[in-house]
């Protein structure tokens, strides 16, 4: 199983020149953003399900049974790790990765900055909408000699989330030039629950390889036993 460390599918895949041309949302800087007043950094932290999702370098949705956890350090920096499957996967994979934030003003505790140092240009996130049972994320990274990029994330702290909530934070992205035509749904069904932490994931791959190891094993003695039936036959 691969392990993204990185959550270059969502939030720092660049798009490509081609798309340009069929994107009227690709844009060379980032929009600015309003501080977020009194937002609850603890309603932020937890468990969620991403059910809506928008990048400006994808046409269609790709993504099925994407989840995140959300967490602050000891040194108050923010971690998120996420899992998710990939729509046309054969194998049905799970995959997981995780980015890492810092506040650069405390004053402000709806602006996280990307705090890799590993990728060009700097990579700013915004909290637009925050409630218990729900958040609105965007990203947006401005790169020299190509569109910014730009994403966005509904969180719910349920598999789903009323219409009508879903059309209230919709409507607060038009005016940072989200294109709603990409704002795709993500399925949450035949998912595999119980995963929320990196330890989670590391048990699931290790419990997977074992039961794959012990299948090739039963099926290998099935083999073997057929192969003695068919020797006392002869």
């Amino acid at each position: 199983m691969k392990l993204i460390l990185s959550i270059t599918l969502l939030f720092l895949l660049l798009p490509s020149s081609i798309k340009s041309f069929r994107r009227r949302d690709l844009m060379e800087r980032c929009p600015l953003v309003k501080p977020m007043r009194s937002l609850q950094l603890n309603e932020m932290l937890g468990f969620w399900y991403v059910v809506q999702y928008y990048s400006s370098s994808e046409d269609n949705p790709e993504y099925k049974c994407l989840r995140a956890n959300l967490e602050i350090t000891d040194t108050k920096e923010i971690t998120m790790n996420f899992t998710y499957f990939f729509l046309n996967d054969p194998n049905n994979e799970l995959m997981m990765g995780n980015i890492t934030w810092f506040i650069p003003n405390f004053s402000d505790l709806s602006h996280w900055i990307h705090s890799e140092q590993s990728f060009e240009g700097v990579y700013n996130t915004f909290i637009i909408d925050s409630y218990q049972d729900w958040a609105l994320i965007m990203h947006c990274a401005e790169k020299k000699r190509s569109p910014r990029y730009l994403s966005a994330l509904m969180l719910s702290r349920s598999p789903s989330l009323a219409n009508n909530v879903k059309i209230f934070l919709r409507e607060k992205l038009p005016q940072y030039n989200v294109d709603l035509d990409h704002f795709f749904d993500v399925r949450q069904d035949d998912c595999i629950e119980g995963i929320a932490t990196m330890n989670d994931y590391y048990k699931y791959v290790l419990q997977k390889k074992d039961d794959e190891s012990f299948a090739t094993k039963a099926n290998t003695d099935a083999a073997t036993d057929q192969d003695v039936d068919i020797a006392n036959l002869l």
